[in-house]
């Protein structure tokens, strides 16, 4: 997700049958609503979500504003990754996360 002020909505479960992460949230302003819909992950690797500022883990652009809804994120080892020294707001309205939860 890589265009700034966009809202994403899920429209079906993603589940990966391979450990790795699923979504990159890669623009500030970003809402990620998840429609009632899952993130679920196989063998507790990996981020459901991971703040990252790009498309790949190099966390070149700090995030200062992000909203998560409706999440119901498991199988990760980390629900949602944060980088250090993001100051973002995080509104996880109606959320679950299990894992880690947010990192």
């Amino acid at each position: 997700m890589d265009t700034a002020g966009a809202t994403y909505v899920l429209a079906n479960d993603i589940t990966l049958i391979s450990p790795d992460n699923c979504l990159f949230i890669a623009a500030n302003d970003i809402t990620l609503d998840s429609n009632g819909f899952a993130l679920v992950g196989s063998a507790l690797i990996g981020d459901g979500v991971q703040i990252s500022g790009s498309l790949t883990e190099s966390f070149d652009l700090l995030i200062t504003k992000f909203t998560l809804k409706n999440l119901d994120i498991t199988g990760f080892s980390i629900a949602v990754r944060v980088p250090t020294g993001t100051a973002a707001p995080l509104e996880t309205a109606n959320s679950t996360l299990t894992a880690m939860g947010l990192c």
